[in-house]
């Protein structure tokens, strides 16, 4: 008896991942958040001095 193929996930159009986006935008503003622009070269990660014990 033959195994049944698997079925290979779709790749996803850019142009649909761009709708997307830009979607979870426009929702995540109606709720009267606002996005943060972070300047070039700034970085979250915390500076840790020595190692760690």
């Amino acid at each position: 008896m033959a195994r049944p193929r698997k079925r290979k996930n779709q790749p996803i159009s850019n142009i649909k991942v761009r709708e997307a986006i830009a979607m979870d935008v426009e929702a995540f503003l109606a709720t009267g958040q606002k996005i943060q622009m972070i300047p070039n070269g700034v970085s979250g990660q915390i500076i840790s001095n020595g190692r760690k014990k």
